[in-house]
């Protein structure tokens, strides 16, 4: 089983094509995961949604920013926004009024988790933030005891969670699971300006996932 994963594209699309082009190099047998935060802040956000529905058999999820901008079309619909409000939201302003009401409506379906069956017993989970929230990154710093604190209850061997939002890839190796960030696609935050994504490949041989993060050089047109 073969899975690219990615998250937090923010309606970057000359990054997103760039990312999927490599993607598409890695074999037509790959499952592809989107973790959440795939609009807001860019200018693309209807072409956005366009290509990550034509993906065939791709799984999304939603992030904290599609919360955003469904939020905002929300007040818009109550009358018009205020000034400081809308000199403090205006991304999601901005990207609420450029989707069509079909697309805002899809985006109102989109599940805030979802989960695969992997080879094995094992298993695919996916959040954007944590297993308890959409805004609590799965950073590299975490301990022990803060690992033991986000997933009680969510423990099982051989799983593998799948989670963006801090715009930095991470991997930790806890109780027999692989916990990983895929980085951003459209917006890294880690020093290193190409597009970060996540290949993740069973191995049949240590009964356990290997997980390798991408980079991808991208030129905004």
């Amino acid at each position: 089983m073969k899975i690219a994963a990615f998250s937090d594209v923010h309606s970057n699309l000359p990054a997103l094509e760039a990312v999927l082009e490599d993607i598409a190099t890695w074999g037509n047998d790959v499952q592809v995961v989107v973790a959440g935060d795939f609009i807001n802040f860019g200018p693309f956000p209807s072409t956005i949604l366009k290509l990550l529905r034509s993906l065939p058999r791709a799984v999304i999820i939603t992030g904290n920013h599609e919360e955003y901008v469904l939020a905002q079309h929300h007040k818009i619909q109550q009358g018009p926004l205020p000034v400081p409000y809308r000199a403090l939201f205006a991304p999601s302003v901005w990207s609420a009024t450029n989707l069509s009401v079909e697309e805002l409506e899809w985006l109102r379906q989109i599940p805030r988790q979802a989960s695969l069956d992997g080879p094995d017993g094992s298993d695919v989970q996916i959040v954007h933030g944590s297993p308890r929230n959409q805004i609590e990154g799965l950073r590299q710093d975490l301990d022990e005891t803060r690992l033991h604190d986000i997933f009680e209850g969510h423990v099982k061997p051989k799983r593998l969670w799948i989670s963006g939002h801090i715009h930095r890839p991470t991997l930790h190796r806890w109780n027999n699971m692989t916990i990983t960030s895929n980085g951003a696609v459209g917006m890294s935050l880690d020093n290193d300006v190409r597009a970060s994504y996540l290949r993740a490949q069973w191995d049949e041989t240590r009964q356990d996932w290997h997980v390798q993060h991408r980079r991808v050089i991208y030129l905004c047109t």
